[in-house]
């Protein structure tokens, strides 16, 4: 999914849509960012995993 790649939700917004913490999507953007997945910007395409 990359949804902060195509800047249409901010981190805070996409902290709220998978209910997670910001830093948890700031982690995974880092993550990204630091493989090469990158555009440029501060955005990246993110995974975030919710467990039950």
């Amino acid at each position: 999914m990359d949804l902060s790649r195509q800047r249409e939700h901010s981190t805070a917004e996409l902290a709220d849509l998978f209910g997670v913490a910001r830093s948890i999507v700031y982690r995974a953007l880092e993550r990204d960012r630091a493989r090469g997945h990158t555009n440029g910007h501060r955005t990246a395409a993110i995974s975030v995993g919710v467990s039950s």
